[in-house]
């Protein structure tokens, strides 16, 4: 019995990449986008190149961060390998419609390998508390001039007008 279910759930992890990989086809050949109106095409393709360097940098990045969460988290080591395979596998499914079916097929694929839910669970909570962090520590570090000017305007220099005789009380 345990077999078959595994095997509906592996065709339907299958079935579900592959619907992601059409999905996205299908949003990139109807964003109707006029090439010829772009620059030339060395420099298109030298752009879309690194682009997508770097995207496959940052998927591994991430991968690698959530294997050694689930390796933090669980009481048996993991394959790095199949790790990174379910993680990158899983990653199309965030191209989906609701930007949450990444996650659900990462716990079904770490089923099938014999993970533990609340290890799966926990590590992907992890990842997206990482993510958010960086996010405010790179937008702290870009708005820095900004943030500095404001408390120099507003903050340092803005005197409420009650010290200044007047009748501010707000």
């Amino acid at each position: 019995m345990k077999s078959n279910s595994k095997k509906i759930l592996n065709f339907f992890s299958k079935l579900l990449t592959v619907l992601a990989i059409v999905f996205i086809i299908f949003k990139i050949a109807g964003m109707d986008v006029d090439i010829s109106q772009l620059l030339g095409w060395y420099i298109i393709a030298a752009v879309l190149f690194f682009g997508a360097f770097l995207s496959v940098i940052n998927v591994l990045l991430r991968a690698i961060a959530w294997n050694n969460n689930l390796n933090y988290l669980s009481e048996n080591p993991t394959d790095t390998c199949v790790v990174l395979q379910i993680y990158t596998r899983a990653n199309l499914g965030k191209y989906l419609p609701g930007n949450v079916m990444h996650f659900v097929e990462r716990n079904l694929y770490a089923a099938q390998i014999g993970l533990g839910q609340l290890e799966t669970l926990t590590s992907t909570v992890f990842e997206i508390i990482g993510q958010c962090v960086a996010a405010v520590i790179i937008g702290a570090i870009l708005s820095f001039p900004y943030i500095v000017r404001f408390i120099k305007q507003y903050v340092i220099n803005k005197k409420p007008d009650i010290l200044r005789g007047g009748t501010d009380h707000a």
